[in-house]
């Protein structure tokens, strides 16, 4: 099977689908997260261990190191992709834009290498804090509808650790419950990461691959 780019048009006819709307945000997203989120707890580094994503599709490890700017909460992302002899660590940027008013709620952006122009409303499900105050793992969603349609919908969870305490894992998927969403969990919802990934010998920012690949 031949590898492509990405491209705006590609994400959308990926992801389109026929089904419900979007739930409402304020089913999904507690009260309590909007008003206690803080971005300044959600920097450093951080492995993916969970995710839905239809453009990560093809990758089997992912990790990222998050620096709040001005503007954005921005990731720096590595990952680990692609089939058979063209499995490599790629590398791609992304900024998580404020929303004015809304914690806890991003609009999700690539700027580097690709899909510059669609625009994922990014929300953030639940975390918790690690012995120092920084989140030691994040549930992020993704919900995008059209008319009325959903056209797509994703979940990325990160952790300090690629290899999570399965408290963690407990916790993470009570937070997809309590938001209606456990349904996906166990099911659509796939691991990411393991021993094999070797994070330790990815690349550096300026030695991996500008390009992202999916299937």
């Amino acid at each position: 099977m031949a590898l492509r780019f990405v491209t705006a048009e590609l994400v959308l006819l990926l992801t389109a689908c026929v089904g419900a709307s979007c739930p409402p945000l304020e089913q999904v997203q507690k009260a309590e997260v909007v008003a206690t989120y803080n971005v300044s707890k959600a920097q450093g580094r951080f492995y993916e261990v969970f995710v839905k994503d239809v453009v990560e599709a093809p990758c089997t490890c992912f990790l990222k190191d998050r620096r709040v700017t001005s503007k954005s909460l921005q990731d720096r992302d590595q990952l680990y992709c692609g089939f058979g002899e063209h499995r490599a660590w790629y590398h791609a940027t992304e900024d998580n834009y404020f929303v004015t008013g809304q914690n806890a709620r991003f609009d999700l952006v690539f700027q580097s290498p690709l899909i510059r122009k669609v625009h994922f409303p990014n929300i953030i499900l639940g975390f918790a804090e690690d012995a120092t105050g920084e989140y030691v793992w994040l549930v992020e969603y993704q919900c995008m509808q059209a008319l009325g349609v959903q056209t797509y919908m994703g979940f990325n969870i990160y952790h300090r650790r690629w290899d999570p305490p399965e408290a963690d894992v407990l916790a993470i998927q009570k937070v997809l419950e309590e938001a209606g969403l456990g349904e996906y969990w166990g099911h659509s919802i796939k691991p990411m990461g393991g021993p094999h990934c070797n994070y330790t010998a990815s690349p550096s920012a300026d030695e991996a691959t500008e390009t992202v690949l999916v299937v």
